[in-house]
């Protein structure tokens, strides 16, 4: 009960970095050398933020396969499309812009939906925990409008965090192998670094919209370089960071954090 109380509370601290990612990550501050594409802070946040976001809401999804179709969007849309609506009809009034610029706001709420429930119409219609996340994961690399709201690049994450709960990684990692902790953080930490060297801000939005029968860009390849890279380095930052924030663990640092 200890050992789920203290999951529970790191991944807590994990929606919290990946909240202040987003926040910071649209700031006014891009006027700053460092918060443009090239500046390090940039490439810092765009390269994990949306990556842990997902990861830590796919997690938190596997209850979608006990679900129907009907109910996992009713939950769904009371959960992310209201409040989506909601804040776009509030920036309307209060920022006098016009609706069909930011109608795409709030995207990430609308991508959780779209790919909460395109599972959720798999798995009903499959019953295969695995195939269903290939079928979909196809359908989104091969039909062009897919690409709505960067579902495209997204979902990865978020049917890793699935598998993630369904196999329990997290407890097996803590039990079995967490004894070595610091040379395990130091891997996952190092190998970021190493990633990081390679990685730019145009590679985060520019060119990873890849699609294996729609081509956005003259240089396909680079295109599907760039979205490989995309997804690795967002899995190890992940990891990474879930490591750093497991190994300074404790009340005083948890209460500061939650803070």
């Amino acid at each position: 009960m200890k050992k789920n109380n203290q999951r529970n509370i790191i991944l807590d601290v994990l929606k919290g970095f990946a909240i202040y990612g987003v926040v910071i990550g649209h700031c006014d501050l891009f006027l700053l050398p460092s918060f443009t594409k090239d500046g390090f802070i940039y490439r810092f946040m765009y390269s994990f933020h949306m990556p842990l976001f997902m990861l830590l809401s796919g997690y938190l999804s596997l209850s979608i396969v006990k679900k129907t179709i009907v109910e996992t969007i009713d939950q769904k849309f009371k959960r992310l499309i209201v409040p989506s609506i909601t804040w776009t009809l509030l920036s309307y009034f209060i920022l006098s812009e016009n609706i069909t610029s930011i109608l795409n706001e709030y995207w990430y709420l609308k991508c959780l939906f779209v790919c909460s429930v395109s599972y959720s119409i798999c798995y009903n219609l499959i019953h295969k925990f695995y195939l269903s996340h290939i079928i979909l994961f196809l359908f989104l690399l091969l039909v062009p409008f897919s690409s709505l709201w960067n579902c495209v690049y997204m979902y990865p994450f978020f049917a890793f965090g699935m598998i993630m709960r369904k196999h329990e990684l997290l407890e097996k990692f803590n039990k079995q192998l967490w004894k070595n902790k610091i040379f395990i953080t130091v891997i996952f930490v190092s190998a970021y670094l190493i990633l990081f060297l390679e990685w730019n801000g145009c590679m985060s939005h520019d060119n990873s919209r890849f699609k294996l029968l729609y081509v956005y860009r003259d240089n396909y390849l680079y295109d599907a370089y760039c979205f490989i890279y995309r997804i690795i380095i967002g899995m190890i930052a992940s990891c990474a960071l879930y490591c750093l924030v497991k190994s300074v663990y404790n009340n005083q640092m948890m209460t500061f954090f939650k803070f």
